[in-house]
């Protein structure tokens, strides 16, 4: 008995997050199951220079920012053995095939024969209702939408700058300043009701002027593509947030947590300031990112589609959430045309997680 209890700490992770919905401790056998005898893959759908890029961009990162404990580490599959290593290998073999052996990354054979499997059971964690251990799908989007420079009676609220006082920080020191600083004092709420118009005037700087719901969405999404009155579009990601937790089940407007903005040159994920992962659509996914880490590699199927994603990025609802993984789909104009364009698309599916066979590719440098 004293050696189930010893050999079940060892693989107990300890929850990195708040959650509502999860224990404080991730029993990894029970949710993370090595499943390489039962994995049946099918011909996954994906674009196979697209997945190169995002499995690139992704390593690029991991490369150049070892010390973001944050998000560089092999997460829940530490505990079975799993290195930042290995997740390395698995990104950089897929870099390369894909760029130079594009077919094989369309074969379910080369996949099942070079990688393992680990088949994540979501329902090993409490939720309701069951599905049958199947991770949630949703998506995300940057919305392309019009705006202004100047403050109109159509664009009411800006996306803003990251206060004067701290934009020439690192994120080491504007963290530890964050209590005091008015980054972290203001809600949402005060925002929408001026304080940085009035009485914060001039410490901050508008980026760019849009309606109050297009405000709400890049709240959401994390990032902009605005057309501003001389016909110019204009990318805004978000750079700094006002620390508040973003609360399930609460509206846009009730929420406390709020984004400040920079301008940026297109699409990116996780990472701070300039140094971010670039986003691709259909590929790129967003998750928990705190237990799981940067990097992981994911098969997902389902009746609909077979695929494989990359976790590059993070949002609110992910801290911490081991259920769902939230699917970059790229730029679209509107709500409507995005769920039009992916109704297709399935929102359960199976997921396992891929890590290269320890005796495959050992000629590829991560």
């Amino acid at each position: 008995m004293w050696t189930l209890v010893w050999a079940s700490q060892l693989l107990a992770w300890p929850l990195r997050g708040t959650s509502t919905h999860l224990p404080s401790e991730i029993i990894t056998t029970q949710l993370m199951v090595p499943s390489n005898s039962d994995w049946n893959p099918s011909s996954p759908k994906v674009d196979s220079l697209t997945l190169a890029a995002a499995a690139a961009h992704t390593l690029n990162y991991m490369h150049q920012n070892p010390n973001d404990t944050r998000g560089v580490h092999a997460g829940l599959l530490s505990e079975l053995g799993v290195t930042v290593s290995d997740v390395k290998a698995t990104l950089a073999i897929i870099a390369f095939v894909g760029l130079h052996y594009p077919t094989l990354l369309q074969d379910p054979e080369w996949w099942r024969e070079n990688f393992d499997h680990y088949a994540w059971k979501a329902d090993a964690n409490p939720r309701f209702p069951f599905r049958n251990h199947q991770i949630r799908l949703t998506r995300y989007v940057i919305y392309s939408v019009d705006g202004s420079s100047q403050k109109n009676d159509q664009f009411t609220q800006a996306l803003w700058q990251t206060p004067n006082e701290e934009l020439a920080l690192d994120e080491q020191i504007a963290s530890q300043k964050c209590p005091q600083s008015i980054r972290c004092q203001l809600t949402r709420q005060d925002i929408l009701q001026g304080a940085l118009e009035h009485q914060y005037a001039g410490k901050s700087e508008p980026l760019i002027w849009v309606n109050e719901h297009h405000f709400h969405e890049a709240q959401l999404q994390g990032t902009l593509l605005v057309k501003d009155e001389n016909g110019e579009r204009h990318w805004f990601n978000v750079h700094r947030s006002n620390q508040h937790p973003y609360i399930a089940g609460l509206g846009a407007t009730e929420q406390a947590r709020f984004w400040y903005f920079q301008r940026t040159n297109g699409a990116y994920g996780w990472g701070n300031g300039s140094q971010k992962i670039e986003l691709f659509p259909g590929v790129s996914m967003a998750g928990d990112v705190d237990n799981l880490g940067l990097g992981k590699v994911f098969w997902i199927q389902s009746p609909e589609r077979t695929t494989v994603g990359v976790l590059s990025d993070t949002g609110g609802a992910f801290q911490a959430n081991l259920h769902q993984l939230d699917w970059f789909m790229g730029v679209y104009p509107d709500r409507q045309t995005l769920e039009h364009q992916t109704r297709h698309l399935p929102k359960y599916a199976n997921v396992g997680i891929l890590i290269r066979k320890s005796h495959k590719f050992e000629d590829i440098s991560p």
